[in-house]
């Protein structure tokens, strides 16, 4: 019954634009408006550079296969000696929901960018079919997409960090927008959330929810790419103050700046954050925020200022300009020497793994994460950052990264790291299995499982139990890949045996001990305790 749904939205939908229609009674001023700007009213250029996405996403990252699960990995802004990873960060994605949200991101912001940058001349005098570069048809279906293609490689190359994602050229759109129609492109981070909410209506119009403990996760603004997407945010205000300069136009320094703040704020460019620890991150938001409101002054300033002479035979407008271009330059610089410094196997080497064509898969605790030593750099006094998971490298494509974290492996007990390259994938399947002694931690062990082997790839130490039976101890611990128990009597051992089958029992000395439903009970002359359980 969920289609009533479906077909009720889109009933109330379309009675909206019928009343709005017969209130105000347009008198097509709006399209002809449009029209002005874009061939036929229709941003082509945004469709194609929309569709240049889904085809990385369907066909290069062969999400055709599993449109919820693509080829990742390889598609990451590695270094430079990786140039696959470089090409394709800018248009690929991690999962169908970061598609989704870029893709509509764009058609809204990309449609306002198209608009500035405009299919018909605006300089006067100039003539639409004059020459090459003012045909409307080469405008929109070449001149505009070959630059959005040219910004997404840019938004690769001066990336700090694997990124992937095309919203590095989605924020050039909203740098050009801004320029341009300040308020109209505040107004367009709404209609973004409404087409979102739209969207998400149509494919699921009932959810059935309940509490729940949720499984550990970075935190949000721990995800967001801040250095990439405030490079993507210059490049395309650099592009709108070149198009301003040339068409002689000058906006009101209160629209850009409260656009460029509110834009900012709302789209999480004062999430600044670092490594703290293994799985920890320290959002320095207050740095953040000052952040987002030197930038909205810088890009006002950059925008606005008048052509009058400061020092120097210099003017305001030169100074703000060298300004601005001196901060893009600041921006890309960390990206260039980190992307030129390759990253090191290491621990891959010492540990059990699975080898899949180039990759390596192990799992390990407490290593060097050579993803963020690969400049030795100690911020804030946080020193040496350590990670522990299931870890993917590959020295041919320069690859190092916890695909699966300790803490969410444990949560979920299992875990898939997907990974592949053009036109190839495999998969690598973690299973974690533990049992906790009562009263103390868990003693576990991993596996790993790939296209042709299954490997230990981890166990972890001994753990003794907290109850204490006629002075006897019970340790918990792992021998050849199988959970045991091992028995002392004032601090003498009695013996050792594998933990039982489910409703089955093992004796160890005066000690019985039976398994039932993931409880692990130890019994002695009818005293009966639990010591174990199955986490």
């Amino acid at each position: 019954m969920e289609w009533v749904y479906v077909v009720g939205l889109a009933l109330v939908l379309l009675a909206s634009v019928l009343l709005i229609r017969q209130l105000d009674r347009p008198a097509g001023d709006w399209a002809r408006t449009v029209r002005s700007r874009l061939l036929m009213g229709i941003p082509w250029g945004t469709l194609v550079a929309v569709g240049f996405v889904l085809f990385v996403y369907l066909v290069i990252q062969d999400g055709r296969a599993n449109v919820y699960d693509p080829v990742r990995i390889p598609f990451q802004a590695w270094s430079y000696r990786y140039p696959t990873g470089m090409f394709f960060a800018g248009f690929a994605h991690a999962d169908y929901g970061h598609l989704i949200g870029n893709v509509t991101a764009t058609l809204v912001l990309g449609t306002l960018a198209e608009a500035a940058f405009s299919h018909y001349p605006q300089r006067k005098g100039a003539v639409s079919f004059g020459r090459r570069l003012t045909n409307p048809y080469v405008r929109a279906f070449v001149i505009f997409p070959l630059g959005v293609i040219i910004v997404g490689l840019l938004t690769g190359i001066f990336a700090l960090g694997p990124v992937i994602g095309f919203s590095g050229v989605v924020f050039a759109f909203a740098g050009l927008a801004l320029v341009r129609y300040p308020l109209t492109t505040v107004i367009g981070i709404l209609v973004i959330q409404a087409i979102r909410r739209l969207f998400n209506a149509i494919r699921r119009p009932t959810i059935s929810a309940g509490i729940d403990a949720p499984a550990p996760a970075a935190p949000w603004w721990a995800e967001i790419a801040v250095q990439g997407h405030a490079i993507g945010l210059f490049i395309g205000v650099a592009i709108g103050l070149y198009l301003l300069h040339r068409r002689g136009i000058r906006p009101p320094a209160w629209r850009i700046w409260t656009a460029v703040f509110l834009f900012g704020i709302a789209q999480g460019l004062w999430a600044v954050y670092w490594f703290e620890g293994t799985d920890r991150f320290l959002l320095y938001q207050g740095i953040g925020v000052i952040l987002v409101v030197i930038l909205a002054m810088l890009i006002t300033a950059t925008l606005t200022s008048s052509s009058r002479e400061l020092a120097f035979e210099f003017s305001h407008r030169q100074v703000a300009i060298g300004i601005f271009l001196i901060c893009l330059v600041l921006l890309a610089v960390p990206a260039v020497m980190v992307n030129l410094v390759t990253t090191e196997s290491g621990v891959a080497g010492e540990h059990a793994g699975i080898d899949v064509e180039d990759y390596r898969v192990i799992y390990g605790e407490e290593v060097t994460n050579r993803m963020v030593a690969v400049v030795d750099i100690d911020i804030a006094g946080l020193g040496e950052v350590r990670t522990s998971g299931v870890i993917v490298v590959s020295e041919q494509r320069d690859i190092w990264m916890t695909a699966i974290s300790k803490q969410r492996l444990q949560s979920r007990g299992q875990g898939t790291v997907t990974l592949g390259g053009i036109g190839w994938r495999e998969h690598v399947t973690a299973e974690w299995d533990a049992w906790k002694p009562v009263g103390n931690d868990s003693v576990y062990q991993v596996w790993l499982e790939g296209p042709d082997e299954r490997v230990h790839a981890f166990a972890a130490d001994a753990q003794r139990a907290e109850p204490i039976i006629a002075n006897h101890t019970f340790d918990i611990f792992i021998d050849d890949a199988q959970f045991n128990v091992g028995v002392e009597r004032d601090g003498d051992h009695v013996g050792t045996a594998a933990i039982p089958a489910h409703n089955e029992t093992a004796t160890i000395g005066e000690i019985d001990l039976r398994q039932e439903d993931g409880d692990l009970y130890a019994e002695h002359d009818g005293t009966v305790v639990r010591i174990a359980s199955r986490d």
